[in-house]
């Protein structure tokens, strides 16, 4: 089935045992919304009518034929208002961004808009608001320099966590150096000494992990699986090349010295039975949950690599129990300022769950 209107989802919410509200938002995910703009994509606050929180979203445009539509700063589901939308802009490849109340900074530090090759990817159709070669000692100093000025900040001293999302380097050795790079001018000039968060597929080599340990100390990674099967179809080779054993070893060795380790995972390209079959026997490998984002159709062609099972809506919603089931064992739980396709967004597993995104 397709969500058509707001009784649709309230027998979802009834026949899952979710909140209507978590379902609407992941409908949004999915579907999209039609709206008055040449912009294939923007981003806003959301205000429900059902609720006081603010949620923000980052969603297509006109590029599926969704039953939601913006009007003026109105959310209409198949006509009838759901909330209130602020902060209406398009939605663009920056180069600097915060999260987790301004204690996460993402760094897109080496031209993102420039990588290209997976089919189902949607970041480089977006514009280059900001899209810095942040490769060089100086130009990481004079980019936060400004960055300090622009945002009021004394030093990072007071960052959680910056996370390096990034176009492809040359090789493994070059993102090393890299990262290496960020962590040590970060630290000398701007007083940052918390976590970088890796996400991306080139770093692979039990060695270079042992290095990062050396000269980086608290690590993460989110390793780009995004597809378990045909990789090789719709990715760019170099990163088709990294296989589910390599994966699961690479996550082995990242543990063991200490790092947080999961996967990025883009759900709605495979069928609900592969996406059983590979993350079960994932969930010992990991010790963080996975990063697992709702498919988007970047442009109107991008809607052919979604699979069969994932045209229906309850795809998403057994996606959704499966995951809870899978890591009830564990204390591991999504973080929804990692996330903003998720799957959670008012609950997880039946308990409240709190969505930090601002």
């Amino acid at each position: 089935m397709e969500v058509k209107n707001y009784e649709d989802l309230k027998l979802l919410a009834k026949e899952f045992d979710v909140p209507v509200e978590d379902v609407l938002f992941i409908a949004l995910n999915r579907y999209g919304v039609m709206y008055d703009t040449e912009d294939n994509r923007i981003r806003f606050y959301l205000k429900l009518n059902t609720l006081n929180e603010e949620f923000f979203f980052a969603v297509c445009v006109n590029t599926y034929p969704s039953p939601f539509s913006i009007v003026g700063k109105e959310l209409f589901l198949d006509g009838e208002k759901v909330g209130d939308l602020s902060r209406i802009e398009k939605d663009t490849c920056t180069s600097t961004y915060f999260r987790k109340g301004n204690t996460a900074m993402t760094i897109n530090s080496n031209s993102r808009s420039q990588c290209a090759g997976c089919k189902f990817c949607g970041t480089y159709k977006l514009d280059s608001d900001e899209d810095e070669n942040l490769t060089s000692k100086q130009a990481i100093i004079d980019y936060y320099t400004q960055v300090m000025k622009d945002n009021n900040f004394k030093d990072l001293s007071d960052m959680y966590q910056i996370t390096v999302c990034t176009g492809c380097f040359p090789s493994e050795d070059d993102l090393v150096e890299h990262l290496i790079l960020l962590k040590k001018t970060l630290k000398q000039n701007f007083n940052f000494n918390g976590k970088i968060n890796y996400i991306g597929s080139q770093l692979r080599s039990p060695e270079k992990l042992e290095r990062i340990k050396e000269e980086i100390g608290d690590f993460s990674l989110y390793v780009t699986t995004e597809k378990f099967t045909g990789r090789e179809r719709i990715m760019r080779p170099e990163k088709a090349s990294l296989t589910f054993d390599s994966t699961i070893k690479l996550l082995d060795t990242a543990i063991s010295l200490g790092f947080t380790a999961s996967i990025l995972y883009i759900l709605g390209l495979e069928d609900l039975d592969i996406v059983i079959d590979y993350f079960t026997k994932l969930v010992p490998h990991v010790n963080k949950f996975p990063d697992v984002q709702i498919y988007q159709d970047y442009t109107p062609e991008q809607e052919s690599y979604r699979c069969e099972d994932a045209k229906d809506f309850r795809y998403y919603l057994k996606a959704r129990k499966f995951f809870e089931e899978a890591f009830a064992p564990t204390t591991l739980k999504p973080r929804s300022w990692e996330n903003y396709r998720s799957l959670y967004y008012t609950s997880f597993n039946h308990e409240k769950y709190v969505c930090e995104r601002k």
